[in-house]
């Protein structure tokens, strides 16, 4: 699905989380819109064929929860308009009592503390040019929490509030920050979150139509085409078919 937008064109962009899901569906779009991209993620492979898709994605090995390395080399010299950090995901539906500290860890790592970490990088960068755009991908799972989800339901709500006191951190900075929350979408999340078990994670989108990873990436390339003085600050995507985090409509 193309998506071309004028007004982004020339522009240059970090995606974290690059090499699936909504992060690759977003890099393509934006390589589409003339965007020079500098696509995150851990998975050479991935990201080498990514890559080959377009001469503005310029693939970076990086492991957002690691030293930042690799991204700050390619980046040292680069004016960065546009900041996307989408890199994270779930680890398991523990409850507490029984959640591994290596998933509740991993989850805090992976979706508050490389966000962190990568946008302390970005942002002063954006400050010194006087602009730029930050959209952190959250989750419905941020704004209702549900059993066996804790420690990624209050991950994804930090990610929300940190997003809202950014926004008044950085007001008159000429930086917009906004947040998407997605409910579900059909990516390789859910079977990440088990573990690699494909018949588990088909059953989270069994008799229902979630999101495609193109619907996300599309909204967010939208997001970043308002005019300047317009800024989309949090904005909920959901299936036609899901109300909330729980409810789900199956036929």
């Amino acid at each position: 699905m193309k998506c071309i937008i004028e007004n982004l064109k020339g522009k240059v962009a970090v995606v974290t989380g690059a090499s699936s899901g909504i992060g690759e569906s977003l890099t393509r779009m934006l390589a589409e819109n003339n965007v020079k991209v500098f696509a995150v993620a851990r998975r050479k492979d991935r990201l080498d064929k990514l890559a080959a898709v377009s001469t503005n994605i310029i693939p970076i090995v990086q492991d957002v929860t690691k030293e930042l390395k690799a991204l700050e080399d390619a980046i040292k010299n680069e004016r960065i308009d546009i900041l996307v950090n989408n890199a994270g995901g779930a680890l398991g539906k523990d409850s507490i009592q029984d959640a591994p500290k290596e998933k509740w860890l991993g989850m805090i790592e992976r979706n508050v503390t490389g966000l962190i970490e990568v946008s302390q990088l970005i942002i002063p960068k954006m400050i010194k040019q006087g602009s730029g755009d930050v959209i952190n991908v959250g989750s419905i799972a941020g704004l209702q929490p549900y059993s066996g989800g804790s420690v990624y339901c209050g991950s994804k709500a930090m990610v929300r509030f940190m997003s809202e006191a950014w926004q008044q951190d950085l007001i008159g900075k000429g930086i917009r920050v906004m947040i998407i929350n997605p409910g579900l979408v059909e990516t390789e999340f859910s079977i990440v979150r088990f573990d690699g078990d494909k018949e588990a994670a088909a059953k989270v989108y069994e008799n229902m139509e979630p999101l495609r990873a193109e619907d996300v990436a599309q909204n967010i390339v939208w997001m970043l085409a308002q005019p300047k003085h317009v800024n989309l600050m949090s904005v909920t995507i959901m299936p036609t078919h899901q109300a909330s985090a729980t409810m789900v409509w199956r036929n």
